[in-house]
């Protein structure tokens, strides 16, 4: 059940990165950063708070 909605999720992120790269073809191309981070949560970055961990770099996009 986990690895399927592992599967789901790539496969989501892949169209959504396609659909992208054809309309900005089109068009102006977009900025975009993605960032894959594996047992994360919104806590765990310096810029929300979290003193144990530096996250700098995370930091200064945020």
């Amino acid at each position: 059940m986990k690895n399927q909605r592992t599967v789901l999720r790539c496969a989501a992120i892949t169209f959504v990165c396609a659909l992208c790269s054809h309309v900005a073809n089109a068009a102006e191309r977009p900025n975009i950063v993605l960032i894959f981070i594996d047992d994360m949560g919104w806590k765990d970055v310096g810029c929300y708070g979290n003193d144990f961990v530096e996250t700098p770099r995370i930091h200064r996009l945020a």
